[in-house]
């Protein structure tokens, strides 16, 4: 995952747009799968990912995953069980 991520911002820094949103669609993709799709890891991407499609000029795509990272951020931490 962290090759991946590490990948989609090189594309990024070279602003090679559609490769690195290729690559934060795997990441989110794995770290959904990995923790669900409300974990602020998921949130985290979703941010990353929305930069750059707002610098790739697609706003309304950047919009709607910061709407989704808003809503997972928001929701209350599920508390640890006691042991």
């Amino acid at each position: 995952l962290s090759s991946l991520y590490s990948l989609a911002t090189y594309y990024e820094d070279r602003k090679e747009y559609d490769k690195a949103a290729v690559q934060y669609e795997r990441a989110l993709k794995l770290k959904e799968t990995a923790n669900g799709p409300n974990h602020p890891d998921v949130a985290a991407i979703l941010q990353r990912y929305a930069r750059l499609l707002q610098a790739a000029n697609r706003p309304s795509e950047a919009a709607n995953l910061l709407l989704r990272s808003e809503a997972i951020l928001a929701q209350p931490s599920t508390p640890s069980p006691s042991r």
